[in-house]
């Protein structure tokens, strides 16, 4: 039974990192083009977005974790999955600088 459970969260928990990771990443994308467009893209702007990218998806799947490992309510589970992505987020930022 534990089985099952581990492997319908790990799914669910990378499906959920990737579609973050989608929403949050059009955003960097806008940047990117912008940049283009004025002509001031470079290799830094590309490590940039890639950062982004990875950064969100990492923290999105991490909060589905974290709230399918300890449950509870709605409310409850909608705190504890802003308050480990904010967390998870700051610490992949600060990793990275």
């Amino acid at each position: 039974m534990v089985f099952g459970l581990t492997n319908i969260l790990t799914q669910v928990a990378a499906e959920a990192g990737l579609i973050g990771g989608a929403f949050d990443g059009h955003k960097v994308l806008t940047e990117i083009a912008r940049d283009k467009k004025t002509g001031s893209l470079n290799s830094k702007t590309v490590y940039k977005t890639g950062k982004e990218v990875a950064g969100i998806t990492a923290a999105g799947a991490v909060s589905v974790v974290a709230v399918g490992m300890i449950g509870g309510g709605i409310a409850a589970s909608i705190v504890i999955a802003l308050a480990t992505e904010s967390a998870g987020k700051r610490i992949w930022d600060k990793g990275l600088n």
